[in-house]
């Protein structure tokens, strides 16, 4: 099947339950969650084994996965957005991301809040080899021009107390 264009919807919501995986910092195969045994320096990648350089170089790293609701002028989905096309929205890592989370534990929802409404165009992919259920978005483009990304919009309003937007 081929990409779909979506030239034109809208965010409704972001899923706030989960927003990254946690991945091999050489070869970014997925990793089981973290656990309380994990070791920094031992390396729980089967696949490749790599073994850092140095003490500060990462061994595992986290990437997003974002389930968002949309909607166009015919129809409201569920999509999957992964690492590539969350970067367009949040502005940072997800490791960057997640650093600020554990400050803010509301960061997610309110990167939702922050995200709703923006009008967005996609392009959209069915789910590889038949894993998942939802459409994967490949590629997000912001259409408004005063677009900011949650990165450089959640830090302000934590400062200022801001919080809850509604």
């Amino acid at each position: 099947m081929a990409d779909i264009q979506v030239p034109f919807c809208s965010i409704v919501a972001l899923d706030p339950n989960s927003f990254c995986y946690r991945v091999c910092g050489f070869c970014e195969q997925v990793l089981p969650a973290e656990s309380s045994s994990y070791i920094q320096n031992a390396h729980p990648c089967e696949r490749c084994r790599y073994r850092p350089r140095s003490r500060d170089a990462p061994t595992t790293k986290h990437l997003y996965k974002i389930l968002m609701s949309i909607c166009t002028d015919k129809s409201a989905m569920v999509v999957v957005v992964f690492d590539r096309a969350a970067r367009n929205l949040f502005g940072c890592s997800a490791d960057e991301f997640l650093r600020f989370f554990s400050q803010n534990p509301t960061a997610m929802e309110m990167a939702s809040e922050v995200l709703e409404g923006e009008m967005l165009s996609l392009v959209l992919r069915p789910p590889k080899g038949g894993y998942g259920q939802q459409l994967r978005a490949v590629s997000i483009v912001p259409l408004s021009s005063s677009f900011q990304p949650v990165m450089a919009i959640l830090p302000q309003l934590y400062a200022s107390g801001q919080f809850p937007l509604s």
